[in-house]
């Protein structure tokens, strides 16, 4: 039977054939393409976006990405970084600045950041020294900017996506 012959009941019966395990694949595949074109939109959005600092801004598309759940429960796209686990591939989401220090830069560009001074210092028998400010960053949003884009992508775009994914797994199982 070909994909396209599928329909109601012939549909439920190819799922009834797959165990859990092979619906969980399935489902990750389609999430997982997905995620991918939202994170090309997050991307398109970033660089329109008018951002600028000083350094190599060539981490700015890596610190981007989307994330499928485990369990097949669905996905997000984030700006929030990710420090090593027990892989040990380095850090995700971190900005490395024209010092050499990485920095969260996307996550605190998404929504700025508040006026915020270092702490006073006592100095001898002059009493304080002030502190200064630290400065503030405003907020770009160019993830809630595409956020009602991404929202009509996903409602239009995943059911194609999961009945690809539950061929492709069907096929490669020996069901169709």
């Amino acid at each position: 039977m070909r994909p396209e012959e599928y329909k109601g009941k012939e549909w439920t019966d190819l799922l009834r054939q797959m165990n859990t395990r092979e619906i969980r694949k399935l489902l990750k595949q389609a999430y997982r393409r997905e995620a991918k074109e939202l994170r090309r939109m997050a991307v398109g959005s970033l660089g329109s976006s008018g951002m600028s600092v000083k350094g190599n801004t060539s981490d700015w598309e890596k610190g981007i990405r989307s994330y499928v759940y485990s369990r097949g429960g669905g996905f997000l796209v984030t700006v929030k970084p990710r420090k090593a686990g027990r892989n040990g591939k380095g850090e995700k989401g971190m900005h490395v600045n024209r010092y050499g220090k990485a920095k969260p830069v996307l996550l605190w560009a998404e929504d700025g950041t508040k006026a915020r001074r270092t702490r006073g210092s006592r100095s001898g028998l002059f009493g304080r020294k002030k502190g200064h400010s630290t400065g503030t960053m405003p907020g770009f949003h160019f993830l809630a900017r595409v956020e009602p884009q991404m929202k009509e992508h996903v409602e239009e775009n995943l059911a194609k996506e999961v009945e690809s994914a539950t061929y492709r797994v069907a096929k490669k199982c020996g069901f169709i």
